[in-house]
């Protein structure tokens, strides 16, 4: 993929139940959304991710993904995919024993709307104390023709104590 990012815009969370960053226009093909410092007011909870289209976040059932996560003190231990849920799993487990999750989506064809979204992303966080690594990898579709302009991201439960997102758009 050749070209440079352009950045488009940035968002912060600070104890917020969401936090959402759009720009997507037609101007490029492909975008990238840097997610770093995640977390979570609650233990054991999971990160998700959602598109918006016109600065909304879709909550419809037409997400579809498969991943594999991978751990520093044991073997490749899980992988998984899902069909036709309302978002889509990015982290797993987040808790105080870790430090901030980061990682990276690509986003293709959100700019499309005879065409589905599609995604890859990958992302990675320490174990405290143990310094224990775990990093998941995935790629998914959202089965819907429509023009996404951002995404959003979300715990399965409690706020974000802290988040960033960063888009940028990947010139030709």
């Amino acid at each position: 993929m050749a070209g440079s990012l352009i950045k488009i815009n940035e968002a912060t969370a600070s104890d917020d139940a969401t936090l959402s960053c759009t720009g997507m226009t037609s101007t490029y093909d492909v975008y990238i959304a840097d997610i770093y410092n995640v977390r979570p007011a609650s233990d054991n909870t999971n990160l998700y991710l959602r598109f918006t289209e016109g600065g909304s976040a879709n909550s419809t059932a037409n997400y579809d993904f498969a991943y594999r996560v991978a751990r520093s003190d044991t073997v490749w231990n899980i992988n998984g995919d899902a069909r036709n849920l309302n978002q889509v799993y990015i982290d797993t487990q987040l808790a105080d024993e870790y430090t901030s999750s980061a990682g990276r989506i690509y986003i293709f064809n959100s700019q499309n709307s005879g065409e589905y979204t599609h995604f890859t992303w990958s992302n990675s966080k320490v174990r405290a104390g143990v310094n224990t690594l775990r990093g998941k990898m995935g790629g998914g579709g959202f089965t819907v023709t429509s023009v996404v302009d951002g995404i959003e991201i979300f715990m399965s439960s409690g706020n974000l104590t802290t988040a960033q997102i960063v888009l940028y758009g990947v010139s030709k």
